[in-house]
């Protein structure tokens, strides 16, 4: 028996980008296999924006860390902070968690199942 988070939504409270900055922040987020969202490049977000995800990740163990990133067109992405999602909160219904970083905070919505085969 194994653990699934979906990841329901993704709402920006505090942008990295400054506003004036035209397409907001550009995110994706990673796991241990790499990026797990969106399917494109990045997915462009502005303050008070919240974009749909409807993305299931793999909980191998106990939790998976997933770490929000922001895309850059040249030189390494920045990361805007981690969350890590337990297996243990399986059928607890809806959750939050949030990505925090010095100058960003983004609240990630999910629910975490049970996978049985």
């Amino acid at each position: 028996m194994g653990a699934v988070a979906l990841l329901e939504s993704l709402r920006c409270e505090t942008p990295m980008n400054p506003p004036d900055v035209a397409d907001g922040d550009q995110v994706l987020i990673t796991g241990p296999g790499g990026k797990v969202w969106p399917s494109d490049v990045a997915t462009p977000i502005a303050a008070g924006q919240e974009v749909p995800m409807d993305t299931l990740v793999l909980i191998s163990g106990d939790s998976v860390v997933l770490r929000l990133m922001e895309r850059e067109a040249f030189g390494p992405d920045d990361s805007m902070g981690f969350v890590r999602i337990k297996s243990s909160d399986a059928g607890s219904g809806a959750r939050t968690a949030e990505f925090l970083s010095d100058v960003s905070s983004y609240m990630l919505s999910y629910k975490v199942g049970v996978v049985t085969f």
